[in-house]
C-alpha cells in the first residue's frame, strides 16, 4: 500500500511524462500542423519520458551504493 520514496518518485515522473505526451497529442489535434511535425513532437515527448526514466535509474543506482 505504501511506497518508498524512490518508487513514489519513479511513478510520479512516469505519470508526469505520460501526461506531457497526452497534452502534446491533444494540443496537436487543435493546432493545424503537418503530420511530420506531429510525429516529431510526439517522439520528442516520448524521448523526454525515457530520458527521465534513465536519469532516475542512474540516480537510484548511485544512492543505493
Amino acid at each position: 500500500m505504501f511506497q518508498s520514496n524512490t518508487e513514489l518518485k519513479r511513478n510520479a515522473f512516469f505519470y508526469a511524462g505520460v501526461g506531457i505526451v497526452l497534452v502534446i497529442v491533444f494540443i496537436l489535434e487543435v493546432v493545424p500542423i503537418s503530420s511530420e511535425w506531429e510525429f516529431s513532437f510526439i517522439f520528442l515527448g516520448l524521448a523526454i519520458l525515457f530520458y527521465l526514466k534513465f536519469v532516475m535509474r542512474i540516480e537510484e543506482d548511485q544512492t543505493s551504493l
